[in-house]
């Protein structure tokens, strides 16, 4: 009786197991190319990487395409995705390799299998080269090859004793030269930019596009702050414009309404931004 309760629990945790390993795999979104991931690495639409709910960072996924049975291993580096059904979260190459074609809506029936951990692994066609740390040895500005310095010829000097000794009229001392304070280059570029005051280039633009408004703000220095944390966390194209008294900051420029609301959309589902569309020729 009891061998058979535990042939009946078995078969229940592979039936689980196999659920749990199948359901819809989804894509990253092309927009955050270039933005950081969950593990705060930048996204790269073009690597094997994906987003899972809760795997380990650095754990290797097998996932194979049900309808193809196509499959590819990836990396995981994200979080997500969120949407219920969704098993796995696949970059635009990823998705491409098992023949499923991009679109920001698509949902394909997978399954996956974790089939290692640990940081990602490169692969190169050539073997690793050690780098050589003899400092005689330069590397050379054309490939293939080192270039080390010719050695410096040594020189003898003869030195003859005069046959007859001459006393010398001894010579006043001369005034010793002020010696030249030396700067180091490492100094003077440190001091330059450590001096805790920086520069913020800001640059007008036309009045043609759209964005997603995420904010106003009281004051300038409130809106600066807010444009610093947004590039500390790897967003790019970033404006704001003059609103009454305070400011606005607005993500990106589209030249369509349908691109600036699906970004829109896109920052909600991964961030948790909330925002709205605006045209810059209203601002």
């Amino acid at each position: 009786m009891k061998n058979y309760l535990m042939l009946i629990l078995i078969c229940m945790s592979f039936v689980a197991t196999a659920q749990s390993n199948s359901g819809y795999a989804y894509f990253i979104g092309d927009e955050f190319h270039g933005l950081k991931m969950a593990n705060t690495e930048a996204y790269d639409k073009n690597s094997l990487v994906a987003g899972h709910r809760s795997l380990p960072y650095g754990t290797k996924v097998k996932v194979t395409n049900v309808s193809t049975s196509k499959s590819v291993i990836v990396t995981i580096k994200d979080r997500g995705p969120f949407i219920k059904g969704g098993i796995i979260e696949l970059s635009h190459k990823a998705g491409k390799a098992i023949g499923i074609p991009y679109s920001k809506t698509t949902k394909t029936p997978v399954r996956i299998e974790v089939v290692g951990a640990g940081e990602t692994v490169v692969e190169t066609e050539e073997e690793p080269v050690a780098r050589n740390t003899t400092p005689s040895t330069y590397d050379n500005t054309k490939k293939g090859g080192e270039v080390k310095p010719k050695a410096t010829p040594k020189t003898t000097v003869k030195t003859t004793k005069p046959k007859t000794p001459v006393k010398a009229k001894a010579k006043p001392a001369a005034k010793p030269k002020a010696a030249k304070a030396k700067t180091s280059s490492k100094t003077a570029t440190a001091t330059k930019t450590n001096t805790g005051v920086y520069k913020v280039e800001v640059q007008s633009v036309q009045k043609a596009g759209y964005g997603v408004q995420i904010g106003v703000f009281n004051d300038i220095n409130a809106t600066l702050y807010k444009v610093k944390q947004l590039t500390n966390k790897g967003f790019t194209g970033i404006y704001y414009a003059k609103y009454g008294d305070g400011y606005k900051i607005i993500l990106k420029n589209y030249d369509s309404y349908d691109k600036a609301t699906s970004y829109k959309k896109a920052l909600k589902a991964k961030y948790g931004i909330s925002g709205f569309v605006v045209e810059f020729s209203a601002l």
